[in-house]
């Protein structure tokens, strides 16, 4: 009698830890915290979202229809927003890109993960994605040159890998001398793929208020969800170089990062990006032997030219 009442006490007090822990991720995603002087909420409830539980994460891929976009501007200014939110933020880098990495770590203080349809296997993606947001909030992941570019085809682009891992696009626009004629181009890329979810755009190079008010209006009639702009602001342009875009060692990165990330606070609906982002957690993904597609020793030689992909996840699968 004795050892039952122990073990019904045990259960009780399970439970009830269980019901305070669940209660307490709730209220905590709903809570809000001052930030810079103002109040931002985490992640508001909306029509349709799931919050009450600890399964729903913010999963997106930054996209954008070309190059010098920004997409890499307001990647690095978002992780370091997220990251100034307390918020355990994974980002991922589409391609075997070895620089845009090396800042997404700087920004986020996370170290950042390749993936790459070309040198690797559609399971070992998986993989890698499952392992390295199995304890992130938010994993951002940004894409190479234009969505749909890939080595062959959409072969290796940025928009197989959100159909292969059902990640929700936020494109990144170039509103530099254009207004309502984004519309058509959000419209295409709304509907060229209906297996794709782009859900949201944010506009960059905008020159004004009134500029983005054309913008916003684009999306509206286009079915995609305007969600801020980054102004024309030559603080946060980064130079190009061949290889991608650099910050040399002189460049004052913290400075930097922090600068942008004032901007997309200011001008980006954070809070809702998160929210048309949200996902269910996803199912473990088993373990694969068979992590690279056969590729050439010439094709691997010449993808491990460049002594820093010594620390990616590229290099440890071709070393394995």
């Amino acid at each position: 009698m004795v050892n039952l009442n122990i073990g019904r006490c045990r259960y009780e007090k399970s439970k009830i830890f269980s019901n305070f822990c669940t209660k307490f991720y709730a209220f905590n995603i709903k809570c809000t915290s001052v930030h810079r002087g103002r109040e931002i909420s985490r992640l508001p409830e909306r029509e349709g979202a799931i919050l009450e539980t600890e399964y729903m994460r913010s999963h997106l891929l930054i996209g954008a229809a070309s190059s010098g976009s920004g997409k890499t501007t307001f990647t690095l200014g978002l992780l370091r927003a997220l990251r100034n939110r307390s918020l355990r933020v994974q980002p991922f880098k589409c391609g075997p890109d070895y620089i845009d990495t090396r800042h997404h770590k700087m920004a986020a203080g996370c170290a950042s993960v390749n993936l790459d349809g070309f040198m690797m296997s559609e399971g070992h993606i998986k993989d890698l994605y499952a392992r390295y947001t199995s304890n992130a909030d938010v994993a951002v992941t940004e894409g190479v040159m234009g969505l749909f570019d890939g080595y062959d085809a959409m072969r290796g682009s940025s928009a197989e890998i959100s159909g292969l891992l059902r990640i929700p696009i936020v494109l990144v626009v170039n509103a530099k001398s254009t207004a309502y004629s984004v519309a058509p181009l959000l419209y295409g890329f709304r509907n060229f793929r209906k297996d794709l979810n782009v859900v949201g755009a944010v506009f960059n190079f905008v020159a004004s208020e009134s500029h983005y008010s054309f913008l916003r209006q684009a999306c509206e009639d286009a079915g995609v969800e305007a969600l801020g702009y980054l102004p024309k602001c030559a603080d946060v342009e980064i130079p190009s170089r061949h290889l991608g875009l650099s910050l040399d060692e002189d460049f004052c990165f913290e400075e930097f990062a922090d600068r942008v990330a004032c901007l997309v606070e200011e001008h980006v609906d954070i809070d809702r990006l998160l929210a048309i982002t949200a996902l269910p957690e996803r199912q473990p993904v088993p373990r694969v032997k068979e992590v690279m597609r056969t590729v050439s020793k010439r094709e691997a030689l010449s993808s491990a030219v460049d002594l820093s992909f010594s620390d990616s996840s590229i290099m440890r699968t071709m070393r394995s």
